[in-house]
């Protein structure tokens, strides 16, 4: 046969020779060369650039211009598909989890955090290093809760195990899903669930941290949460403030109840009141009766408060001295 006819063997041609299945003019033996080539069938010509040669030139393919196997590239493009260009040499690419410095240079076409990675692996919160996720070098993971160590989240932030960016406790918040614990209290991320009665996660109500649940002092309500005269008593119950009416110390903030009303102290002493109607004074307050009077009936007969706890003759009572006598003269 002719020069590009078909064959199966050399013996088929008048040329002697049948490569790449037709009569070819020349062996046309080499790696990169062809006789097939359209429009030029039967004639050894250089393989078109890209070609993989026969035998194989991997790792390199074959430039389009010499008939055998290219030694050096200047790209990626004169390599085999599996294999990139370093330098001015083909190397083999990586498999994941051995390090990297480009995406060209690993199999899986993805090199993330240092290592050839499984995937792009360029999501928030993701990382493919085990130092980064605790899991396998080269799967892409995500980052554990509560850690950040590229710095993604930003100031008072961290993953949340699950791909998303959240705030740190004692960080600013309006709602739970801000926050790493899922838990928004007196605007900040806290660390537990803070809604007992007279507790609060703010520095400005516990005199604590931002973000640590705690006790509200004792005399406050800052979310009057106690109601009209009550205030929080530093155990997380609400009692009676000062002046109260009360029917047992338990009920008072200050744990006394003198005259029917929480007092600021026991105010047991002759002479001595928790009411305004009887110092003049404050109600909730412990201060001496009014000189001259004695609304609780305690100096007996003839006897009144002197102003200064304790009882004396009223006037017009008999007396020996002026000592015994609220006017002091007798």
């Amino acid at each position: 046969k002719a020069d590009g006819g078909l064959c199966g063997v050399a013996d088929e041609c008048l040329s002697g020779y049948c490569a790449d299945g037709v009569c070819c003019a020349s062996a046309c033996s080499g790696d990169c060369d062809v006789c097939n080539l359209p429009t030029f069938e039967g004639i050894c010509t250089a393989a078109p650039q890209g070609s993989p040669g026969s035998p194989d030139c991997n790792p390199y393919l074959c430039d389009g211009s010499g008939t055998t196997c290219p030694t050096s590239c200047t790209d990626d493009g004169d390599c085999s598909t599996m294999a990139y260009c370093d330098g001015a040499a083909c190397q083999p690419k990586s498999a994941d989890g051995t390090a990297c410095g480009a995406a060209n240079e690993c199999a899986s076409g993805a090199c993330a955090d240092g290592v050839c990675c499984n995937v792009a692996c360029d999501g928030a919160c993701e990382a493919c290093t085990t130092a980064l996720t605790g899991g396998v070098d080269g799967v892409c993971a995500l980052i554990p809760y509560g850690s950040d160590p590229e710095a993604e989240c930003g100031a008072g932030a961290a993953c949340d195990g699950t791909g998303t960016c959240r705030s740190d406790d004692g960080e600013s918040c309006t709602v739970n899903s801000g926050c790493l614990t899922g838990i928004c209290a007196d605007g900040v991320c806290c660390a537990t669930d803070c809604t007992a009665t007279c507790e609060a996660c703010s520095a400005a109500k516990t005199g604590g941290a931002d973000g640590i649940c705690a006790l509200i002092p004792g005399g406050d309500d800052p979310d009057l949460e106690c109601g009209v005269g009550s205030a929080c008593d530093g155990l997380g119950v609400c009692r009676l403030t000062d002046g109260e009416i009360c029917g047992a110390g338990t009920e008072c903030l200050s744990d006394q109840c003198a005259d029917s009303v929480c007092c600021d102290v026991a105010c047991d002493q002759t002479c001595e009141s928790c009411l305004a109607a009887d110092t003049g004074g404050t109600t909730g307050t412990c201060d001496f009766v009014t000189v001259g009077t004695d609304p609780g009936t305690e100096c007996g007969a003839g006897g009144v408060c002197d102003g200064a706890g304790e009882c004396k003759l009223a006037l017009g009572e008999s007396c020996s001295n002026g000592t015994q006598c609220v006017s002091g003269q007798c």
